[in-house]
């Protein structure tokens, strides 16, 4: 009886054994975590994979500490790993952006700048989707014209490597801070490339495409000569930009 006791004994010991498995817990010194595989790690630098092939790469300085945990595998020969940073989906995106413009019946290819941030999930939907609601600031200098775009924003990305394309899309309203101009409905669809400096920030930098409604005075030229009359248009930008997701 004995011995059938110490059997079914080393039986259950090598079940549970085998139904666990060790994997790496990163803990950073912001509080986040990430679980998965180490697949690197040097003097500078440790190289993680979560279950779904994303790899994140972590300096030591950021590093508090790290560790062995235990996960339980569901009967599968295929490690799985977690990785999972608690409230971290709330982020914000900062952007800069330089480019020419031109408005019809208003004027021609003058030069533009914009400054924007939006707040929003970077994990909409369980992907690497930003979805957010911001503000901006849009100047044409030489026409002495200002312009708050109100907007609503979305970028994805096409992989899930560390550097990868980018491509979004945003839309709102556009206020007027000008003189004798009422602002309008705007559109703008941009594409480049983002690169990850860690689990939350990243840089990205591309080129962006947007048209803007709004009325203002306008002029025409005749065979009678230049008509000047109130009137609607569109503005057509067409910028570089840069950003920083944070």
């Amino acid at each position: 009886m004995k011995n059938y006791f110490l059997f079914f004994l080393f039986v259950f010991s090598f079940l549970i054994a085998n139904a666990q498995e060790s994997i790496t817990k990163i803990t950073l010194k912001s509080g986040a975590f990430f679980q998965g595989e180490v697949i690197l790690k040097n003097e500078e630098l440790i190289m993680l994979k979560d279950n779904t092939g994303a790899r994140f790469q972590f300096a030591l300085s950021e590093i508090e500490k790290t560790e062995t945990v235990t996960t339980e595998v569901a009967n599968t020969t295929k490690p799985t790993f977690v990785a999972a940073v608690p409230n971290d989906k709330f982020c914000g995106q900062f952007e800069f952006s330089f480019g020419n413009t031109s408005a019809r019946k208003a004027f021609e290819f003058k030069p533009i700048t914009q400054v924007a941030l939006a707040f929003g999930n970077r994990k909409s939907f369980g992907k690497d989707l930003f979805v957010g609601l911001g503000v901006g600031y849009f100047r044409i200098g030489d026409v002495n014209l200002s312009l708050i775009p109100t907007t609503f924003k979305i970028q994805t990305y096409t992989s899930k490597n560390r550097t990868s394309p980018f491509v979004g899309f945003e839309s709102g309203y556009a206020f007027s801070t000008s003189k004798n101009v009422t602002g309008g409905l705007f559109a703008k669809i941009s594409a480049g490339i983002n690169h990850r400096l860690n689990s939350k920030s990243s840089i990205y930098a591309g080129i962006s495409a947007a048209v803007y409604s709004l009325s203002s005075r306008l002029a025409e030229t005749t065979q009678n000569g230049i008509y000047a009359f109130d009137g609607a248009t569109t503005v057509n930008a067409l910028t570089l930009k840069v950003g920083f997701q944070f």
